[in-house]
């Protein structure tokens, strides 16, 4: 195990710098043109390669897995994604295009067993599970906003999932390639965290949302007890509060939900004065305490779970409201 983390981190500082040397060339960068903006200086916008190709190259030099269809479709859906992704980064492509590409790539996903067993009402589940794959999709592209912080958070959910997925048991396959995600993402923060050297962009953020929608619908459908699947949920927590947070924010102010804005909590500590560093950090440990609260629920009683829940969600809140008196420009 040690080789293979060795081997894909040091795959993944090539293939980082290697995007960042095609991202230059072609002249995919991302430049300081909006308000919205944190960086000063024209940066390579093409982090998701790097991200992509580590993956790809790494599964298939370690995977011991049998294929199946399930798993093909899987993980050609991440690269429909990249070629989405990228293809915007360069293009500025239209929201309805994209759309149409996340519902098929939900579709992709439904058809070959990836549906939420909610309800036990095929239909709904059919419905929460088209919601809950497209949410993920653009959660991930909306907390992309700060030098490291969607890739920093994501390793710890993650984690948190990995956790999660060794105390199930038939889960093994997306352990594995959580694990290979994780390494390919801390090789990426090499260059990612702050000062940044290359951002991840559409081609990196809508993967990553991806990504973890596939392993939550995995874990929480393997779980053998409702409190396997609450941890899987509160996992979550941080994106989840992220889009329902500026999206609020930017209704109240007569805003499309997916236009960009300084909304983000994320860059209201940044006007606070805390450094990007300080509010990465700071992204990293709330995301920590809900990998914890994750942890501790598991093996809880229902009426536990609602308590930890609900206070969960009233921490959330108030944090949102406390910043919400930040002024922003």
């Amino acid at each position: 195990m040690l080789i293979q983390i060795l081997i894909t981190f040091i795959l993944g500082l090539v293939f980082v710098k290697f995007a960042k040397i095609v991202a230059i060339k072609y002249d995919i960068v991302d430049r300081p043109n909006s308000a919205v903006k944190t960086h000063t200086k024209v940066t390579p916008y093409l982090g998701g390669l790097g991200i992509i190709l580590t993956f790809y190259v790494s599964f298939f030099i370690f995977n011991s897995f049998e294929y199946t269809i399930k798993h093909i479709v899987e993980l050609g859906v991440l690269g429909i994604m990249f070629i989405l992704g990228v293809s915007d980064d360069k293009f500025d492509l239209s929201i309805r295009f994209r759309w149409i590409i996340q519902f098929i790539v939900a579709f992709s996903l439904m058809a070959v067993g990836n549906v939420l067993n909610l309800t036990g009402i095929f239909p709904l589940d059919i419905l929460f599970t088209l919601i809950g794959i497209l949410f993920m999709i653009n959660a991930m592209n909306i907390l992309d906003i700060l030098d490291g912080l969607a890739a920093g958070i994501t390793v710890i959910i993650l984690g948190a999932f990995i956790i999660i997925n060794s105390m199930l048991v038939g889960n093994e396959f997306y352990i594995f390639i959580s694990m290979i995600y994780i390494v390919t993402l801390l090789a990426f923060l090499v260059y990612n965290f702050n000062p940044a050297s290359i951002f991840m962009g559409d081609a990196g953020s809508t993967v990553l949302g991806t990504f973890l929608a596939i392993i939550f619908i995995n874990t929480y459908n393997n779980a053998s007890d409702v409190s396997f699947q609450f941890a899987s949920f509160i996992a979550l927590a941080i994106p989840i509060f992220e889009v329902f947070y500026v999206s609020i924010l930017r209704l109240k102010k007569g805003m499309n939900p997916m236009k960009g804005s300084k909304d983000h909590f994320a860059l209201r500590k940044r006007i606070l004065g805390h450094s990007i560093k300080e509010s990465v950090i700071l992204a990293y440990g709330i995301t920590l305490m809900t990998l914890i609260a994750a942890y501790i629920t598991i093996g809880l009683p229902l009426e536990k779970l609602i308590i930890i829940s609900f206070a969960i969600v009233v921490s959330f809140i108030i944090f949102g409201y406390t910043l919400i008196k930040v002024k922003i420009d």
